[in-house]
Protein backbone atom coordinates (compact mmCIF):
# COMPACT_ATOMS: atom_id res chain seq x y z
CA UNK A 1 0.00 0.00 0.00
CA UNK A 2 2.92 2.23 0.78
CA UNK A 3 2.96 5.52 2.59
CA UNK A 4 0.58 7.22 0.30
CA UNK A 5 -1.86 4.72 0.52
CA UNK A 6 -1.61 4.71 4.87
CA UNK A 7 -1.98 8.51 3.78
CA UNK A 8 -5.50 8.20 1.81
CA UNK A 9 -6.64 5.67 4.89
CA UNK A 10 -5.66 8.33 7.43
CA UNK A 11 -7.77 10.90 5.94
CA UNK A 12 -10.55 8.85 4.70
CA UNK A 13 -12.76 6.84 6.10
CA UNK A 14 -10.15 4.45 7.89
CA UNK A 15 -9.10 7.45 9.90
CA UNK A 16 -12.24 8.83 10.22
CA UNK A 17 -13.79 5.99 11.69
CA UNK A 18 -11.46 5.33 13.91
CA UNK A 19 -11.42 9.09 15.11
CA UNK A 20 -15.42 9.08 15.04
CA UNK A 21 -15.37 6.00 17.85
CA UNK A 22 -12.39 7.19 19.31
CA UNK A 23 -14.18 10.46 20.40
CA UNK A 24 -17.57 8.92 20.96
CA UNK A 25 -15.90 6.14 23.31
CA UNK A 26 -13.85 8.91 25.46
CA UNK A 27 -16.56 11.14 25.58
CA UNK A 28 -19.33 8.32 26.76
CA UNK A 29 -16.40 6.70 29.20
CA UNK A 30 -15.92 10.31 30.63
CA UNK A 31 -20.02 10.65 31.29
CA UNK A 32 -20.25 7.28 32.18
CA UNK A 33 -17.41 5.88 33.61
CA UNK A 34 -18.62 2.94 35.37
CA UNK A 35 -20.15 1.01 32.37
CA UNK A 36 -18.45 -1.99 30.72
CA UNK A 37 -16.44 -1.69 27.72
CA UNK A 38 -19.48 -3.52 26.07
CA UNK A 39 -21.79 -1.36 27.48
CA UNK A 40 -19.86 1.77 25.63
CA UNK A 41 -19.96 0.26 22.26
CA UNK A 42 -23.39 -0.52 22.48
CA UNK A 43 -24.16 2.98 23.57
CA UNK A 44 -22.06 4.55 20.87
CA UNK A 45 -23.68 2.26 18.04
CA UNK A 46 -27.02 3.46 19.68
CA UNK A 47 -26.11 6.79 19.36
CA UNK A 48 -23.75 6.32 15.86
CA UNK A 49 -26.93 4.88 13.91
CA UNK A 50 -29.77 6.61 15.73
CA UNK A 51 -28.29 9.61 13.62
CA UNK A 52 -28.25 8.36 10.82
CA UNK A 53 -31.29 6.13 10.95
CA UNK A 54 -29.67 2.92 9.54
CA UNK A 55 -31.26 0.58 11.70
CA UNK A 56 -29.73 -2.40 9.36
CA UNK A 57 -25.97 -1.35 9.96
CA UNK A 58 -27.15 -1.13 13.66
CA UNK A 59 -28.21 -4.45 13.71
CA UNK A 60 -25.18 -6.09 11.73
CA UNK A 61 -22.48 -4.03 14.31
CA UNK A 62 -23.93 -5.37 17.15
CA UNK A 63 -24.43 -8.36 15.92
CA UNK A 64 -20.42 -8.50 15.65
CA UNK A 65 -19.25 -7.55 18.99
CA UNK A 66 -21.12 -9.67 21.57
CA UNK A 67 -17.76 -9.86 23.01
CA UNK A 68 -17.38 -8.76 27.01
CA UNK A 69 -14.57 -6.97 26.78
CA UNK A 70 -14.52 -5.03 23.45
CA UNK A 71 -12.36 -2.83 22.56
CA UNK A 72 -12.06 0.91 20.31
CA UNK A 73 -10.36 -0.79 18.22
CA UNK A 74 -12.50 -4.16 17.86
CA UNK A 75 -15.50 -1.28 17.59
CA UNK A 76 -13.91 0.53 15.05
CA UNK A 77 -13.36 -2.30 12.96
CA UNK A 78 -16.28 -3.93 12.95
CA UNK A 79 -18.07 -0.69 12.22
CA UNK A 80 -16.28 0.00 8.92
CA UNK A 81 -16.19 -3.73 8.20
CA UNK A 82 -20.08 -3.30 8.08
CA UNK A 83 -19.87 0.35 6.63
CA UNK A 84 -17.70 -0.64 3.52
CA UNK A 85 -19.57 -4.32 3.62
CA UNK A 86 -15.85 -5.71 3.14
CA UNK A 87 -16.53 -9.50 2.39
CA UNK A 88 -13.27 -9.25 0.28
CA UNK A 89 -14.44 -6.64 -2.21
CA UNK A 90 -14.92 -2.88 -2.28
CA UNK A 91 -16.69 -1.25 -4.83
CA UNK A 92 -15.75 -4.35 -7.18
CA UNK A 93 -11.84 -3.33 -6.53
CA UNK A 94 -10.30 -6.64 -4.35
CA UNK A 95 -8.80 -5.72 -1.03
CA UNK A 96 -5.72 -7.67 -0.51
CA UNK A 97 -4.52 -8.98 2.86
CA UNK A 98 -1.69 -6.43 2.82
CA UNK A 99 -4.25 -3.61 2.99
CA UNK A 100 -6.70 -4.86 5.76
CA UNK A 101 -3.23 -4.92 7.71
CA UNK A 102 -2.26 -0.93 6.70
CA UNK A 103 -6.09 -0.42 7.40
CA UNK A 104 -5.74 -1.89 11.05
CA UNK A 105 -2.69 -0.34 11.45
CA UNK A 106 -3.57 3.36 10.74
CA UNK A 107 -6.68 2.54 12.68
CA UNK A 108 -4.78 1.37 15.97
CA UNK A 109 -2.41 4.70 15.53
CA UNK A 110 -5.55 7.19 15.56
CA UNK A 111 -6.92 5.34 18.53
CA UNK A 112 -3.66 5.87 20.27
CA UNK A 113 -3.46 9.16 19.16
CA UNK A 114 -6.94 10.14 20.79
CA UNK A 115 -5.31 8.34 23.84
CA UNK A 116 -7.54 4.79 23.53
Amino acid sequence: MGIFGRWLARIGNVGGTARAVALGWNTIRLKNPNLKPIEIAELYIKIRYAATGEVQLSEKVLAEIKEEHVSPFDLAWKIFSVENDLLGETDGVSVDLEQYVDWQIVMKEELKKAGL
